[in-house]
């Protein structure tokens, strides 16, 4: 069986072939045998340590170029988070589990889609870099998890919402408010800043009109 590099190295003396002499080992063929094992073995040693120091030096290159990443990311974070306190935005988790940020009357998702321009319009606006950069989706990650353990009660429905008590009933109007009816009144509130803490959305972005009016006169036309 064919002796390992390692094994067949370790059976040799630590000496150069230079250094050889008879009275080191008094027979001279052995003298030359393993003088040239260490000619050899010289070379095939220097070419491994050699790789081994490249493949290190690789690895250290890599886990730099990582390192450079994510903290870019942290720098990139701190910028969306000041952007977000200074428009008093506020994160909200989906009944799906879906997080979302709500900023300014409308919602983005904390998702990357390079179909979907709401989340690279905030990368934009706060920092003035897009979501394709590699620092932009280790800052969107931390983005996530800072959303997650952040995320407020509001509950995102879809057209229309209705409290747990069956009182008020909540559709959304123009101006990201939220028309909530009940038996007493019919107030306008704000979009996820109300008393059952909803967040309601037209599914085809498209919300009522509303006018604030008395509407016992037109029902009183019609009777």
């Amino acid at each position: 069986m064919r002796k390992s590099f390692s094994a067949l190295q370790a059976t040799i003396p630590r000496f150069t072939p230079t250094s050889c002499s008879t009275t080191d080992f008094g027979d001279l063929s052995v003298l030359n045998a393993k003088c040239t094992i260490a000619a050899i073995l010289g070379p095939m040693a220097k070419k491994k340590a050699d790789a081994d120091g490249a493949a290190e030096g690789k690895k250290e290159e890599k886990d730099s170029r990582f390192s450079q990443t994510e903290r870019a990311g942290r720098a990139l974070l701190l910028k969306i988070q000041y952007y977000i306190k200074d428009h008093k935005g506020q994160f909200l988790q989906g009944e799906d589990g879906s997080l979302h940020l709500v900023l300014e009357g409308r919602r983005i998702p904390l998702k990357y889609d390079r179909n979907d321009p709401r989340l690279a319009s905030l990368l934009i606006e706060a920092c003035d870099v897009t979501d394709l950069a590699a620092p932009a989706q280790a800052a969107i990650r931390r983005l996530q998890v800072a959303a997650h353990k952040r995320a407020g009660q509001i509950r995102m429905k879809r057209f229309s919402g209705l409290s747990s008590d069956g009182e008020r009933l909540y559709i959304p109007i123009s101006g990201s408010q939220l028309l909530q009816i009940s038996a007493q009144n019919t107030p306008s509130v704000t979009n996820g800043d109300n008393e059952d803490h909803f967040w309601v959305e037209h599914p085809y972005d498209s919300p009522l009109k509303y006018v604030e009016c008395d509407p016992a006169p037109g029902l009183a036309a019609r009777v």
